[in-house]
Formats: C-alpha cells, sequence, structure tokens
C-alpha cells in the first residue's frame, strides 16, 4: 500500500499540471485572454495566502505544534536524520 500511496503523490500534481496548462491554453486563446490569465493566477495566490494564514489555518497549526513541542522538553536529538551512509 505505501507504493500506491507514493504513486498519487506522484501522479496527482503531474496530472493537475498538465490539466491547468490545457486550461490555461484554452483562456489565453479565448476574447481578452492574457488579461484573463493573469487575474485568475492572481486569485489562486490570493486564496493560497488566505488560507495559509487563516488563525487555524496549517501555519497557525504548525507554530502550536512547534511550541507544544519545545515546551514538552523535545531535545532535538535528530532521531530523524538518516545517517551519511543510508541516504
Amino acid at each position: 500500500m505505501l507504493t500506491e500511496v507514493h504513486t498519487w503523490i506522484a501522479t496527482v500534481p503531474a496530472a493537475a499540471n498538465a490539466v491547468g496548462g490545457a486550461m490555461a491554453g484554452i483562456i489565453v486563446d479565448g476574447p481578452g485572454g492574457v488579461i484573463v490569465t493573469f487575474v485568475m493566477a492572481g486569485m489562486v495566490v490570493a486564496i493560497a495566502g488566505v488560507t495559509a494564514a487563516w488563525p487555524s489555518g496549517p501555519i497557525t497549526r504548525t507554530d502550536s505544534e512547534a511550541e507544544e513541542a519545545t515546551s514538552a522538553g523535545a531535545t532535538g536529538d535528530g532521531r530523524h536524520v538518516a545517517p551519511c551512509g543510508q541516504l
């Protein structure tokens, strides 16, 4: 099952990139093309920024988890770092 997970992690972004490229081509070739494409790209970036900065969003959750780990006495002993020979 782990192999299937890694396959999806590689496949979904590639498929989304292909669909996005095709859609961008259709939009650019239409009326108002380039301007509409840049406006849509700006909207996507704005939505991503709002999502990341939302009070209960991913950045806030990560910060609170890091704070909890630090206050719980996490030492950063490097248990998750692979030895040089196993990279």
